[in-house]
């Protein structure tokens, strides 16, 4: 019926999939998958396939839908000329390299439209229903061998065959199989992790319903138990929240407002009748009894226990028992509480409290022996004399002209956000006890967080739904004075307010890239060190933003440039997407690239993917959306399909 040449590979796995259209995948032993389809002129569509009279045998075993078709039953007279033009070759659509190791396909269901899982170096889901190959990965260990299987408790379940044995996991509709869902009982604020008890430590508001109540407490990663709490004053409300190294161990530090009103006045100034409180939190191990076990039990009637699906426990244990007492044990069903491991009993000990004349919007560690702290429109150097969580002093102060909202460090640097005047470069000279100012922001700015790179970049994100960065243009700190500005690097307009920002490392190279030899293209880069971005968004999006080399900016650059002109990728109401990414943000600045932009490219085919990177500056299918000239040079579709590959399908 059909017949196409793959040189140099062989065919590992073979599945016709049926979606508006009909197409062939195929897995190669080398790792790579590809995508065939008919030619337009002999293209056989699934209305065409329905009009089988065995389409009951056709659907009902993919494996052998092409064996089971009765040819000389066909009802409708244009397949049947369709197939006198037979044997028809087919065209290569797209081809991704997902592995090393041969390539295993195994759809989901019976049906020709059902998604399939590619079994690989580690297991992907391909997206039938979209265009080219759309795959996503599959948070687990590689597999062998897989089948699905359906029932009661496990309607859409996978068995997968892994290290010997067998696992049975859940594929639930737009949910990513390494993600959990707990209820805290309370509105979460801010999450650390602790990495000595490997707990969760959650500022919770809103605690059980009550707008006025607000909390610390201890979270069982794994199974989403609040193993213990520290509760504030009624009427206080946790702000900010760090984890600061005092000597050998490490402390919670916790800043409040002792008020429910706004702590930042319509002129920005800060409100000098509210107060805030700093607060240092131990979180210690529980010493737990001769047997080993212990028992934190509920407190007996608390709301959070009718309303919270997990047990709460509360910081301070009430009763220990061993499994040699009368009346109940550790191991009793009927026990309120809930039994904890050695690694579990920690519990949440007050160590230091003090009032300060603002609210505490922001804590950050500086230079491993102090922190920084900010009240108000000041800011203060701290730290623990002789190592004691019980002491803390002030050693120098800063101050700004409004409220400070974001405090970050990088070795001497300090970054200081202020809600009006935008970011504020310092240092502090250990000597004198003092801080002098460096460099200021070219622009007023409504800081919302703020991350430094290194000592002389920032990242900083704003209230209008905006992140630049800004970095200083003398590495030369001798002659600096207050007037010198920050110069802004480049710009981009999310149109969501990046509440917090992180930096971290990030590796856009896909496993099998480490055994291609002599590839084109820009190098693959790995990148060790943390220079990528990660932003948190108030309407719960997270989006990451990495760097590119100047090669790699140009190409993908030119790129976007005819995307957004081109019919199929072209904003859908026709708006000027560089207008778009350019609003909050002066003229002539650099652009980060929008990657959501750039992924159309590849879910198009690779007709498609050569028809947009063949246009041309003054094509009149291309809206220009920026002064800079486009570039005549061709770009090669292999170029650019390799280097977004590593930088999207790295993140699944």
């Amino acid at each position: 019926m059909m017949g196409t040449t793959i040189s140099g590979c062989i065919p590992q796995d073979v599945r016709l999939v049926c979606v508006d259209k009909c197409y062939v995948l195929s897995g190669l032993r080398n790792g790579m998958l590809l995508r065939f389809e008919w030619p337009i002129v002999s293209a056989v569509s699934s209305s065409d396939l329905s009009s089988l009279s065995h389409v009951t045998s056709l659907y009902g075993k993919a494996d052998t839908a092409l064996s089971n078709m009765n040819l000389s039953k066909m009802s409708e007279p244009n397949l049947c000329k369709k197939l006198n033009d037979l044997p028809v070759t087919l065209q290569l659509i797209a081809i991704r390299r997902i592995g090393i190791t041969p390539v295993f396909l195994v759809p989901l269901s019976d049906s020709l439209d059902a998604d399939i899982i590619a079994l690989s170096d580690r297991p992907w889901l391909l997206h039938s229903a979209r265009h080219g190959l759309s795959y996503t990965s599959i948070s687990f260990q590689p597999a062998t061998h897989l089948t699905p299987v359906c029932s009661i408790e496990c309607p859409k379940g996978v068995l997968f065959v892994a290290e010997n044995s067998l696992h049975l996991v859940e594929m639930v509709l737009s949910k990513r199989l390494n993600v959990q869902k707990f209820h805290l009982g309370g509105t979460p604020r801010k999450v650390l992790y602790h990495s000595d008890s490997r707990l969760l430590l959650v500022m919770r508001t809103e605690v059980d319903d009550d707008a006025s109540s607000s909390d610390i407490c201890c979270v069982d990663p794994l199974s989403g138990s609040v193993l213990s709490s520290f509760k504030l004053e009624l009427g206080e409300t946790g702000k900010s929240m760090e984890l600061v190294r005092v000597g050998g161990e490490q402390v919670l530090l916790i800043g409040t407002s002792l008020s429910s009103g706004p702590a930042i006045m319509p002129s920005g100034e800060a409100d000098s009748n509210i107060k805030g409180r700093l607060r240092v939190l131990c979180l210690e191990h529980v010493q737990n009894s001769d047997s080993g076990s212990m028992t934190f039990c509920s407190k007996a009637g608390s709301s959070s226990q009718r309303t919270s699906p997990f047990h709460e426990s509360v910081g301070c244990a009430t009763e220990q028992l061993s499994s040699s007492s009368l009346g109940s044990s550790p191991d009793d069903n009927s026990c309120d509480g809930v039994k904890l491991d050695e690694t579990e009993a920690w519990q949440l000990r007050l160590a230091f409290s003090t009032s300060w004349p603002g609210v505490l919007l922001a804590i950050c560690p500086y230079l491993d022996r102090y922190f920084l702290a900010s009240s108000g429109n000041a800011f203060y150097v701290c730290g623990f004399p002789n190592d004691n969580p019980q002491r803390v002093k002030r050693f120098a102060v800063g101050r700004t002209r409004f409220m400070i909202t974001s405090l970050t460090a990088h070795f001497t640097r300090i970054a200081v956000g202020d809600c009006r005047d935008g970011i504020l470069f310092y240092y502090y000279h250990e000597d004198a006890k003092k801080l002098e100012q460096l460099y200021c922001d070219p622009s007023q700015r409504l800081v919302a967080d703020c991350v430094l790179m290194d000592v002389d970049t920032a990242v900083v994100s704003d209230r209008k739904g905006s992140i630049a960065v800004l970095s200083c243009l003398d590495h030369l700190e001798d002659n600096a004075s207050p007037e010198c500005n920050l110069t802004l690097s480049c710009a981009y307009y999310m149109a969501e307010v990046a509440m917090s920002i992180k930096k971290g490392s990030y590796s856009y190279r896909l496993p099998a890239d480490d055994v291609l030899q002599g590839t084109s293209g820009p190098n693959s880069n790995i990148v060790s060190s943390q220079d990528t971005i990660i932003a948190s968004t108030l309407l719960g999006s997270i989006m990451i933003f990495i760097p590119l080399s100047r090669e790699e900016y140009e190409l993908l650059e030119a790129v976007q440039e005819r995307l957004v002109g081109h019919p199929l990728t072209a904003p859908i109401l026709g708006n000027d997407h560089n207008e778009f990414r350019s609003r909050e943000n002066p003229v002539g600045v650099p652009k980060i690239l929008d990657g959501d932009m750039l992924t159309q490219f590849l879910e198009l085919t690779s007709m498609q993917q050569e028809a947009v990177l063949s246009l041309l500056p003054g094509s009149s299918g291309v809206l220009r959306s920026s002064l800079k000239p486009m570039s005549h040079s061709p770009i090669p579709v292999s170029q650019v399909v390799q280097l977004l590959e590593r930088v999207h399908y790295a993140l699944n």
